[in-house]
């Protein structure tokens, strides 16, 4: 059995708000792909973030008729201690089992894909899931380690259990049986892990960026500068921020009330570039690179309201360039399987998490990254107040049809 060679696989699982995505790497070999779990398309290869509890209380994730939906599993993650003692434990475990069941989807389908390259060979795994860097740094993201933990454990054993109070007392019970165990499954920040998708391609130089992730349930978004240090690439993020507007929101919401609350989460993430980068990098840049990811940059609402940021919130009066919104290219070594390349936008995310933990770039998250000493404001220049001015509303309504 030792001497059996051994495949390393890195799972990169994009834990949305409402879906959930899933790549993976063999390492050494660097080549990677989607998990589809079988569909044909995008929508086939994503899995509704959702448990239902039927009235035997028995969960899963199947969309069959039931009492009770668990969604936004993530969300709740970040929040966890506004909820009582009970209903804690409740979405921890509930989270842990989620995630348990999807990693041991994504590994069955992967061994009977990959069975030809897997042959005579054993598979040995790890997996990073993605959070955003606002939870990240921050004390929630010790909810989210303990959980993705228990997860880990959990999907060596095929047979998951079903039932929820059994589910609620095998989390209490592993989480104290696990505690300082080191694990594969990392907390990775997600938006991070999307840049990589860009700073490995040919494309990359360096400079101040802003990624947009554009989801069915959130609007996650970060500032950044790509830059050497002693020799090598390094991120310094100046800004994370995740809003609850993505695409099922903005249909069922107000559209004027969704723009200002757009609005004042991309300025919040450039305007840190001002903040954080006064008189730095960003003075060379004749344009702002802005990527949008995910299945809402399709909707051309979103990407209009961010581009209209620059005039509704004076961001030329702040000496910040004019926005150039782009597409995270697709990565040449990613297998994409059934899918097209246009669908790439969707796991953006999931292959930059498939990039083994402790190889990924060194990036400085928000907090650790201090304001830079400002200039002196030269005369005739306005500093935005934060009040948008909105020329032309008819431009942000959300296209029919």
């Amino acid at each position: 059995m030792n001497n059996i060679e051994k495949s390393f696989i890195n799972l990169g699982i994009d834990f949305g708000t409402s879906y959930t995505k899933v790549c993976y790497r063999f390492l050494g070999i660097e080549e990677s792909g989607i998990v589809t779990f079988g569909g044909t398309n995008v929508d086939q290869a994503i899995i509704p973030s959702t448990v239902n509890l039927d009235s035997r209380s028995r969960i899963s994730i199947e969309n069959d008729s039931s009492q009770k939906i668990y969604k936004y599993l993530k969300m709740d993650l970040a929040r966890l201690e506004e909820f009582d003692t009970k209903l804690r434990l409740e979405i921890s475990s509930v989270s842990s089992w989620y995630l348990a069941k999807i990693i041991n989807l994504s590994r069955q389908w992967i061994e009977e894909k990959e069975k030809e390259r897997l042959f005579k060979r054993q598979p040995v795994w790890s997996a990073n899931v993605g959070i955003p860097v606002e939870h990240y740094d921050s004390p929630s993201v010790k909810n989210f380690e303990k959980v993705f933990a228990v997860a880990w454990e959990w999907s060596e054993n095929r047979n998951l259990p079903s039932d929820l109070n059994e589910i609620i007392d095998c989390y209490k019970q592993t989480s104290q049986s696990i505690a300082g165990k080191v694990t594969n499954c990392h907390p990775v920040p997600e938006i991070t892990a999307a840049i990589h998708s860009f700073i490995t391609s040919r494309e990359a130089q360096l400079g101040v960026y802003v990624f947009f992730d554009i989801g069915a349930g959130s609007f996650d978004g970060v500032s950044f500068n790509y830059h050497m240090q002693q020799g090598s690439g390094s991120i310094n993020c100046y800004a994370g921020k995740v809003i609850e507007l993505g695409v099922e929101v903005l249909k069922l919401s107000d559209r004027g009330r969704c723009l200002k609350c757009l609005q004042d989460c991309v300025g919040e993430v450039i305007c840190a570039i001002t903040e954080k980068d006064p008189a730095g990098f960003i003075r060379d840049q004749s344009i702002l690179p802005v990527f949008v990811g995910g299945g809402g940059a399709n909707i051309e609402w979103y990407p209009n309201s961010i581009t209209f940021t620059y005039e509704d919130y004076q961001h030329k009066n702040a000496r910040l360039p004019p926005y150039e919104l782009r597409e995270v290219p697709k990565p040449s070594d990613l297998e994409m399987h059934e899918l097209n390349n246009s669908d790439f936008n969707r796991f953006s995310v999931a292959y930059g998490l498939s990039i083994p933990y402790g190889t990924l770039m060194e990036t400085r998250l928000p907090k650790s990254v201090e304001p830079a000493q400002r200039e002196e404001q030269p005369s005739g220049i306005i500093i935005p107040s934060g009040v948008a001015n909105y020329p032309d509303k008819e431009s942000y309504d959300f296209p029919r049809g």
